[in-house]
């Protein structure tokens, strides 16, 4: 069962495990200085002390085949009951458009804590990805 006291999107339980309280988790903040806000880490299921903990995602070529492969990650753990992580793959043209398109087929995939890959045959023009991360 989801708690949520503050009404501040995260699960109690896990402010208490990280920040051992809920008066002291602060969303917009980044205790560990590697770029993610602390409520992004919940969303990621990463270690919002741990700056090398993050998104694992990676990308390359072969030829003109370009692949993109990340680690989905389940939503396993204190803060998670009840809950399911899912990833969306999404690409654009131009990084500062405001409109990314799905990646077909990888939508919605719930994460299991397994690799998940894709490949682009022969991109063209180039394409720019971003991964995407919500809990449900």
């Amino acid at each position: 069962r989801f708690i949520d006291g503050n009404t501040n999107g995260v699960e109690d339980s896990w402010e208490y495990g990280w920040f051992g309280g809920t008066d002291k988790f602060r969303a917009t903040a980044d205790s560990d200085d590697d770029g993610l806000s602390d409520h992004s880490e919940y969303i990621a299921g990463t270690d919002p002390t741990r700056s090398d903990s993050r998104l694992i995602v990676e990308n390359g070529f072969s030829g003109r085949n370009a692949t993109v492969r990340f680690f989905a990650r389940s939503s396993a753990g204190v803060g998670y009951e009840g809950l399911s992580r899912y990833y969306r793959l999404e690409w654009t043209t131009n990084v500062l458009a405001p409109n990314w398109q799905d990646v077909k087929g990888v939508v919605d995939i719930v994460g299991s804590n397994e690799w998940v890959s894709w490949t682009e045959m022969t991109p063209f023009p180039k394409r720019y990805y971003r991964l995407k991360a919500r809990l449900q």
